[in-house]
């Protein structure tokens, strides 16, 4: 083979392969993609629609978003709850994350609930309406309440932990009819006056370091109606136990 020839399988080659990443089919971007984090694929997607839609194929496959109030910014959690909100059935929203020994039934004076500002949790749970599985803990939620009625109606299990509850929070429970598994743990003005209007449908509750719960005949009367309910789990100090929970 002559020199020139050469040369023109060289240029024939050159012109034949990719220039950019654009130049690849979606296959090989996919592959490409699958290396990167749901992160790093937001900005990405900023780059042309195309690389947006490969991304889209990503958060489709997601079930599942957990965040971290002290490791993710408002604009990032706002950019999650946008991409990965509608197609996400399990949601875990974390606060401050200082270790509490076991054996304490309050936080340390100095480990408030972390408190997430109004429009960030509205941003969760307008794009977050597909959830079965809710876990939130160490986050302050009093002012919160309303924004989540709408998002308990499909909810199965809620774990609202250390989250500064009230009773207040039965009046939201109401639309939760799928609801069967609930935890209200560390959350110490818990008083349980709502539970009867759960008692057909709760299976599991977990109360434990709620610890006006046995204030007046309401949980008694609650346990003893509730024959759904299959698990119950309750922690207080030896002070602050009665001799009977039910009779």
């Amino acid at each position: 083979m002559d020199s020139a020839e050469k040369l023109k399988k060289q240029e024939i080659s050159q012109n034949s392969s990719p220039n950019s990443l654009l130049d690849l089919n979606d296959d090989c971007l996919e592959k490409i993609f699958s290396n990167f984090t749901i992160r790093e694929l937001i900005y990405l997607e900023k780059v042309c629609q195309r690389f947006r839609s490969i991304a889209e194929c990503f958060y489709k496959k997601q079930d599942l978003l957990e965040i971290n109030i002290e490791h993710h910014s408002k604009e990032h959690i706002a950019d999650l709850a946008e991409r990965l909100g509608p197609y996400i059935c399990k949601l875990d929203v974390t606060g401050w994350t200082k270790m509490i020994n076991e054996f304490d039934f309050l936080p340390k004076v100095n480990d408030e609930p972390t408190f997430i500002d109004v429009e960030t949790f509205k941003l969760l749970w307008l794009h977050c309406t597909k959830l079965e599985l809710l876990i939130v803990q160490n986050v302050d939620l009093r002012d919160q309440m309303h924004l989540m009625q709408e998002m308990f109606k499909g909810l199965r299990v809620g774990l609202l932990i250390s989250c500064q509850l009230t009773d207040e929070i039965g009046e939201y429970l109401k639309t939760a009819h799928e609801l069967y598994d609930l935890s209200l743990e560390r959350n110490p003005e818990i008083r349980g006056t709502f539970l009867p209007d759960l008692k057909d449908q709760l299976e599991e509750i977990y109360l434990s370091r709620c610890l006006n719960i046995f204030q007046g005949s309401t949980f008694g009367d609650f346990g003893r109606n509730n024959l759904k309910l299959e698990t119950l789990t309750l922690s207080l100090p030896p002070k602050q136990r009665p001799d009977t929970i039910m009779s």
